[in-house]
């Protein structure tokens, strides 16, 4: 992997090289720098969660640099393709402190293992990643895509049971491109406001999932229906909307999975989300959302859902959860905003607030704070505690 890796980058590097001096506008790239320093509060008796010691509470730090490289390749009026690579630098507690966090890094779900860490001791490590490697050719109303590439079926903000192929965390702050699937995509577009799309796909396992989807506009509102089957194991019905009422934004999906083994018992798992969200003309924005996930509550770990969804059917760790979320700009460099998610049955909440500067049109330097405060299971004591876990982040980015 790292020297498949490598070998592209260079030769991304001597194509766009050889382009630029020829003065050509087939090849386009851009990215960003960021650098981001965290630090994490773990509370007495939950350490041993992330391989830590459980018997102190304690703070652990990351500082985490970030290279995103995006280029984009029009050899043809049909045709166009896209590579694009994270280069990450970890150094601090994570790498030294929770064992097998290096690792973690080198994580690939696709077909074709893209992810390695180029460098791994013990207290740093550095991963180059490759996310995004597509062409795509249309042909009149059809485009044909092939690759690593984003699906994007959702149509709410936070929960999304409709994007089946790329399930991500709402609690991420550093990755706005979201995971990619290796898949032969095909979109037809039947009319201007319709859409018909097929997707097979295949992940590291060799496991098959597929499915179709049908998107129109109806009453001044987007519908769209999707069927198909996940990963070999599941076959997966949904459904979903967009729209507004007097101007406030109304949206919804939902998806019913049913496990293909046990077909013709009760075990399928419902998801389901609605949406509501304003602007108002201060440009203050409003939203609520709602979540049902028809799972049994704490049959999800709470540090697998902060650190990533394991499938659409677990994007919560209790059954209901109610998210407010808003923005405003407090003057044109400054903007700030707040997430409050709301877990009823566990009377737990989360409470995300962060403020974001931009210096100037490429840079800008941004705080984000997560807390969460519930009543979880402590692994050292086998009782319930109210307990608050605090995540903080600040981070400088650079655009070009």
């Amino acid at each position: 992997m790292k020297n498949v890796a490598l070998a592209i980058l260079l030769i991304l590097f001597l194509n766009i090289n050889a382009f630029s001096q020829s003065g050509s506008k087939k090849l386009e790239l851009e990215g960003y720098v960021s650098n981001m320093l965290s630090y994490n509060y773990i509370p007495k008796g939950y350490g041993s969660l992330l391989g830590l010691d459980p018997s102190k509470a304690q703070w652990i730090s990351n500082h985490y640099l970030h290279n995103r490289l995006n280029l984009f390749a029009y050899p043809t009026k049909n045709l166009k393709g896209s590579v694009q690579l994270r280069n990450r630098f970890f150094y601090g507690d994570y790498i030294d402190q929770i064992p097998g966090y290096a690792e973690t890094l080198e994580m690939d779900n696709g077909i074709v293992d893209l992810s390695g860490n180029l460098i791994d001791k013990n207290k740093y490590a550095l991963n180059m990643a490759v996310d995004r490697l597509w062409l795509q050719y249309t042909i009149g109303k059809l485009d044909i895509k092939a690759g690593r590439q984003r699906i994007n079926w959702s149509q709410t903000y936070a929960f999304n049971p409709n994007d089946i192929f790329n399930t991500y965390s709402f609690f991420e702050v550093d990755y706005p491109e979201r995971p990619g699937n290796d898949a032969f995509r095909f979109s037809y577009y039947s009319g201007s406001t319709s859409t018909v799309e097929a997707v097979v796909s295949l992940d590291s396992a060799m496991r098959i999932s597929a499915a179709g989807l049908y998107r129109f506009n109806k009453w001044s509102y987007d519908f769209q229906f999707l069927a198909g089957v996940i990963s070999e194991q599941d076959y997966v019905i949904g459904a979903g909307w967009a729209g507004n009422i007097e101007g406030a934004g109304f949206r919804g999906e939902a998806s019913y999975f049913h496990p293909k083994e046990n077909f013709g018992d009760t075990t399928g798992v419902f998801v389901a989300s609605v949406s509501f969200d304003y602007m108002f003309s201060n440009s203050l924005y409003i939203q609520l959302e709602g979540l049902y996930n028809q799972i049994k509550d704490n049959e999800v770990n709470f540090f697998q859902i902060f650190n990533k969804p394991l499938t659409p059917k677990t994007l919560s760790f209790t059954e209901y959860t109610i998210l407010a979320n808003g923005s405003y700009p407090i003057t044109p460099l400054w903007n700030s905003s707040i997430s409050v998610l709301y877990y009823p049955k566990m009377d737990a909440v989360f409470l995300g607030p962060s403020i974001e500067y931009l210096a100037t049109n490429n840079l800008s330097v941004s705080v984000f704070w997560q807390t969460f405060y519930g009543r979880l299971p402590n692994p050292l004591t086998q009782s319930n505690e109210n307990k608050a876990f605090n995540f903080g982040y600040f981070r400088v980015k650079y655009n070009f």
